[in-house]
């Protein structure tokens, strides 16, 4: 694409002033090096900035500004979309020195870092501490953290705990009208909206992310993966389907197919499942059991391997896969892009990809993460054929339609970007397209904060559409999700699953049982499971909206992995109808567990509460809850343990050992503040409330308390551009 030079010398001399003449590139053969990222596209920045500091980094972004010059921020370049790339030339600012990890919490789990950090870096820290951060895409070696959460990066262990977005606590951000701000997680309970979640997969298109908090997880007591491997590719997709369809809980479940050479006949090269599973021994023992069992029964064969034997054996597997498609198809290099299907339509996408190869003659690999259905194929081709792009695109563009009449999303971990930018018509109604738009606007009005990316050079004109007013109720388990309507409550949808190996893991406080799931939502209400299995909003997989008019707009689709532009479904929660009134809700389903036990731990003050929570918290015992109540002369600690294979006796007397005031085998302490950057005031405001005889639940990990089932406290710090953006949204109708 062409790029028109846009910066000015005064423009140059003042950056040069500003970070001296080593940290600013203008020759050409530097630029050029910025021109590329993993992606086919190209852009190149007129001048390159790499600031040392935040103070600088804040500087350069209010030079351009007031210069009228668009911007780009830059961590590592790895990405597959195009998304960092300076597409309207301008300037593009590194991060790479701006890598310092502020601040590692052991005893709440979560680190403050800078964008610069580098994602294994950052895994080796807090490694050090017994923790891990959990978002692992394959290029975690150079990947940077600001661009892993701006394209909302996932990686294998996605499918267990979610993509980045699950992690990130919050976020400092230079807005594109050079003020700060920070979004927090929590700020839906102080009456704002999750601006959070806009920032954290827009690209860097609305703010340039100066600092993150983390969410952090202990290392799991035990961990094992299965390797099974099949002659035919359609039982490995079998395999995929049982497994996730029997309600087993792999935290990573990959697949890596088989060679397909168009025209030639199917040879002996087998597909091949990596399956992850981690958790407590009893647990990791019964699932790598029955996946074992159940390869076999499917006519493949399979092995549970240590995580270091399995990584040694994947490498050398993958790399024979490779050198054999090159010398059987003579063809030196392939090209990877991300797509989508529903869970259910697995198959046919496998089938699609094979029409596409013989379409466009492209020998083919796909390596993918199956259990979610985000697709990498990786077609193979000569750089020196002068039509090979055209191919590669044409084969992207195929793919990626037949994609979207599957059900399914445009990306689920590299991004829009560039590359499927004019493909969004085909995924996004234009009503949501005119809604992100309105986001766009919002936050940078004059158009130079990362241009031209995410939406369509052109958006389409939104079309009237309604909604039936009639209740309903609808579970979909091969997609893995329940959708409702307006009316439907928690005991309906809890009967509707009734028997089947899957249940919706909200249980919200602050309602009456048979409050309407839709209710909930609105409200933001927190679950109690909340963060141990995940958090309400991110079972969020769309959600529908009804205008003043009686116009609706829908935002998300039916697959739960989906980073296809601002994630304006997830601002519905806690949304209070500011956006619109929500008349329906695709919610994401979640295995059942096959055991419970919970125990009621009375304290006679918030002191004793609170360090029985902390000395809880620190250890590894499967919580599904780990709650602080209070009400009319009683304090409790409230704990719900579960599994997903095995038993729970010793689990349970673990926790019996320590509530009656037995040390965990870890370092101690108690949960006396919230976590950085929120509204809560946690223990002095815990020990206020108990005081003045008011019931409240707390969740101290999450650092949240839901007051008299009344609701939130008044709005916070977040209102103005909460409302602001509310407003804008409303308006795109």
């Amino acid at each position: 694409m062409t790029t028109t030079t846009t910066v000015t010398a005064a423009l140059s001399t003042e950056l040069i002033r500003l970070l001296g003449p080593d940290r600013v590139l203008t020759d050409p053969v530097d630029l050029d090096l910025y021109r590329y990222d993993a992606s086919m596209e190209t852009g190149r920045p007129d001048l390159v900035a790499i600031p040392a500091t935040t103070a600088e980094l804040a500087a350069i972004v209010n030079a351009v500004l007031r210069h009228g010059v668009p911007y780009v921020v830059r961590g590592a370049g790895t990405g597959y979309s195009g998304g960092a790339l300076a597409v309207r030339g301008g300037v593009t600012i590194l991060t790479r020195d701006l890598n310092a990890i502020l601040e590692l919490n052991v005893a709440e789990r979560w680190v403050r870092c800078q964008p610069g950090v580098v994602l294994a870096d950052l895994q080796r820290h807090v490694a050090a501490a017994g923790l891990r951060y959990l978002p692992d895409p394959s290029s975690y070696r150079v990947c940077t953290i600001g661009g892993n959460i701006a394209e909302n990066a996932g990686g294998p262990h996605a499918l267990g705990f979610g993509p980045t977005s699950n992690f990130v606590i919050s976020v400092d951000v230079l807005l594109p009208d050079g003020s700060t701000a920070t979004f927090s997680e929590s700020d839906p309970y102080d009456g704002g909206l999750d601006l959070r979640a806009l920032l954290v997969g827009g690209e860097g298109t609305i703010g340039v992310i100066t600092a993150a908090i983390l969410r952090l997880v202990p290392e799991p007591e035990s961990q094992r993966v299965v390797m099974a491997t099949f002659a035919d590719q359609d039982d490995a997709v079998r395999m995929v389907e049982r497994v996730v369809g029997d309600g087993l809980t792999p935290t990573a479940l990959d697949m890596l197919t088989g060679a397909y050479l168009p025209g030639a006949a199917a040879g002996d090269d087998p597909s091949v499942l990596f399956i992850d599973v981690e958790g407590r021994d009893e647990e990791v023992a019964a699932q790598t059991s029955a996946m074992v069992a159940m390869a076999a029964s499917l006519g493949g064969t399979a092995k549970s391997l240590r995580v270091d034997t399995f990584l040694e054996e994947r490498a050398t597997l993958v790399r024979d896969k490779v050198r054999r498609m090159i010398s059987a198809s003579g063809l030196p290099r392939y090209y990877l892009f991300d797509c989508v299907a529903p869970r259910g339509r697995l198959r046919d996408l496998m089938t699609v990809l094979r029409e596409a190869a013989d379409r466009y003659r492209l020998p083919l690999l796909n390596t993918f993460h199956a259990g979610d259905g985000n697709v990498h194929p990786a077609p193979f081709y000569d750089p020196a054929d002068p039509g090979h792009q055209d191919r590669l695109r044409g084969f992207l563009a195929h793919v990626l339609a037949r994609c979207a009449e599957l059900g399914g999303a445009v990306s689920g971990e590299h991004g829009v970007g560039l590359e499927k930018r004019d493909l969004m018509e085909l995924f996004h109604d234009p009503g949501e397209l005119a809604a992100m738009g309105a986001v766009k606007r919002l936050f940078d009005p004059e158009g130079l904060c990362n241009p031209g990316k995410i939406l369509p050079s052109v958006l389409p004109s939104p079309r009237p559409a309604t909604h039936s007013a009639s209740r309903a109720l609808d579970v979909d388990l091969a997609n893995g999700v329940v959708t409702v309507s307006t009316g439907v409550t928690f005991d309906e949808v809890t009967a509707a699953l009734d028997g089947s190996a899957f249940e919706l893991a909200y249980e919200p406080w602050g309602g009456p049982a048979d409050e309407e799931v839709l209710a909930a939502v609105d409200a933001g209400r927190p679950g109690r499971r909340e963060p141990y299995r995940i958090r309400a909003r991110d079972l969020i997989v769309s959600a529908t909206l009804a205008g003043a008019g009686g116009a609706v707009r829908t935002f998300g689709g039916i697959c739960a992995k989906d980073v296809s532009g601002y994630e304006l479904r997830k601002l519905v929660f806690g949304g209070r109808g500011r956006l619109g009134r929500l008349v329906s809700a695709r919610l994401r389903l979640s295995a059942r567990p096959v055991a419970r036990h919970a125990v009621v731990v009375d304290c006679d003050s918030v002191d004793e509460a609170l360090a029985l929570a902390g000395r809880l918290h620190r250890t590894t015992l499967p919580f599904a809850y780990l709650m602080v109540t209070g009400s009319t002369g009683r304090l409790a600690v409230e704990v719900g343990l579960e599994a997903f294979g095995g038993r729970l006796d010793r689990a349970a007397t673990e926790l019996a050992a320590i509530a009656r005031g037995g040390a965990p085998p870890v370092e101690a302490g108690t949960f006396d503040r919230m976590l950085p950057g929120g509204p809560w005031a946690h223990r002095d405001d815990l020990v206020a409330r108990h005081a003045g005889g008011q019931s409240f639940r707390s969740i101290p990990a999450l650092g949240a308390t839901w007051v008299n089932a009344r609701g939130p406290v008044p709005p916070g710090t977040t209102a103005s551009w909460s409302g602001r953006l509310a407003e804008a949204v409303s308006a795109a109708w």
